[in-house]
């Protein structure tokens, strides 16, 4: 198993991210497609001046090779800019809907295309949370659903485990 790590900005980020997930030779690549959203490094440190990213970077990176299981991954890490650049309500990748960033770090599993799975800023620090997003993306089918629908299915159908944010709940059936 091999995990390629690719560093990506705002000014080079559209290249990198076309040519790892969007081109027909990565759709074909069997690799798992990761984007992982980070606050620029300070230039005096190897920290970020965001201390959820100084937390939970090194868990994603330790849970990570455990849970692909010998699956090949690609993970584009997409730093945002210094504070004031991210503050900015129109920052790109705050209003750009395939990812609609609210927080870092946000972790997203890219998959047909599309965001398949997300862990927020709120949660990707969380060494279990982490391991069952994982999981629900390589062992289990996902529903992607309201929260209304979540609460009318959550007595009628067995789940193994439940992501949430802010706009809806992803059961793990």
């Amino acid at each position: 198993m091999t995990v390629e790590k690719v560093d990506a900005a705002l000014a080079d980020f559209d290249a990198h991210f076309d040519r790892l997930f969007a081109s027909p030779d990565a759709a074909s690549d069997g690799k798992v497609k990761l984007l992982l959203f980070l606050a620029d490094r300070e230039p005096d440190s190897s920290l970020t001046w965001c201390p959820d990213c100084n937390v939970a970077e090194p868990v994603i990176y330790e849970r990570l090779e455990a849970a692909l299981q010998g699956k090949d991954a690609v993970l584009l890490r997409a730093y945002v800019g210094d504070k004031p650049t991210w503050r900015d309500p129109a920052h790109p990748w705050r209003v750009d809907p395939r990812f609609g960033l609210k927080g870092v770090p946000t972790l997203i599993r890219w998959e047909d295309g599309a965001a398949a799975a997300r862990l927020g800023d709120d949660e990707a620090h969380l060494k279990d949370k982490f391991q069952v997003w994982c999981l629900s993306c390589s062992r289990t089918r996902m529903r992607r659903c309201t929260w209304q629908w979540c609460r009318q299915m959550q007595e009628t159908m067995p789940i193994s485990g439940i992501l949430s944010n802010e706009e809806e709940m992803i059961f793990l059936i």
